[in-house]
């Protein structure tokens, strides 16, 4: 997920011309929100999973429940 969103954001962002269609915007901001949920969910999930237990401590077990679920309950309000 992370190699392939950072390629697809590095071919949209090198060409001028390429920035300015409407469909590559869109793209863009796939890439990004994927990219996001990659390194925010997935990595706490692989932690959590390796680990058998939440090794990162309460203050980011907040962080990362806030950071997970805020979005959702914002955008379905």
């Amino acid at each position: 997920t992370i190699i392939g969103n950072l390629t697809l954001i590095f071919v949209l962002l090198c060409k001028r011309s390429r920035r300015k269609k409407r469909v590559n915007i869109l793209l863009l901001n796939l890439a990004l929100g994927d990219l996001a949920v990659a390194v925010f969910v997935n990595s706490t999930e692989i932690l959590f999973v390796a680990f058998g237990d939440w090794a990162l401590g309460p203050i980011v077990c907040k962080i990362s429940v806030y950071v997970q679920v805020k979005p959702f309950i914002v955008f379905f309000s």
